[in-house]
């Protein structure tokens, strides 16, 4: 009964959510990722057969245990969380991108996994663009040396950035943040070919992040909150 309610309400979330996309989107397309964290297979599957085909996970033990679903080819998976080396082996089989990158050294731990397994990975790099001490990423002081240092990890392919608004309700200080971030995914955009992913935009307050050029957002709670 639950999961019949959740199936009959989404959709009208999901119909909100490409109307505020074709209202406040100033970069299209976007690209939208289901961040499935803490959700059982069968609440994700209501969200692909909606026809959501990209996910995100942020611990790496659940990308191995949703193995049977990630597993589908017609589906992309991101991982948002913090790297572990040794939970990279998780990662492997089924993760496309990972979107935090947020230090030289998290990036060398993910280029030498990768190369023991002859594979490249598709990354974001993380930035911080709030003070907020729960936040992690590069320094925007920090982005003039990333091409240099970069060019050391021959197993990543670069995609663009991923960013995360500080934790407040002054819209303001949100835009702020987001601005931010899009002047320097542009700064980057430079350096890097193929560098085309700014992931800005979560459940509260993708809106301000569609109208500063974000391409890409990340929503679970937008979806699964109430159910």
């Amino acid at each position: 009964m639950l999961e019949k309610r959740f199936s009959n309400n989404l959709k009208d979330r999901i119909k909100k959510l490409y109307d505020d996309i074709e209202k406040y989107a100033v970069n299209k397309p976007v690209e939208i990722v289901v961040v499935s964290k803490k959700q059982s297979i069968e609440r994700v599957e209501i969200l692909y057969h909606e026809g959501f085909k990209h996910f995100a996970e942020n611990i790496a033990q659940e990308v191995r245990d949703k193995d049977r679903f990630y597993s589908n080819d017609d589906i992309k998976l991101s991982f948002i969380g913090n790297i572990q080396s040794n939970k990279l082996k998780y990662l492997f089989k089924n993760v496309d991108l990972i979107q935090s990158i947020d230090t030289f050294e998290r990036a060398k731990i993910v280029n030498e996994f990768y190369r023991s397994k002859n594979k490249k990975i598709d990354v974001l790099l993380e930035i911080k663009v709030s003070d907020e001490e729960t936040k992690h990423g590069f320094l925007p002081s920090e982005i003039y040396s990333l091409k240099e240092n970069f060019s050391n990890f021959d197993f990543l392919n670069i995609k663009g950035v991923m960013c995360i608004a500080p934790n407040t309700d002054n819209e303001n200080f949100v835009e702020e943040s987001f601005r931010k971030g899009k002047e320097i995914f542009l700064k980057l955009k430079e350096y890097f070919s193929g560098f085309e992913i700014l992931s800005m935009g979560m459940s509260d307050d993708y809106k301000i992040a569609l109208k500063n050029g974000s391409n890409m957002l990340r929503l679970g709670r937008y979806f699964y909150e109430g159910f």
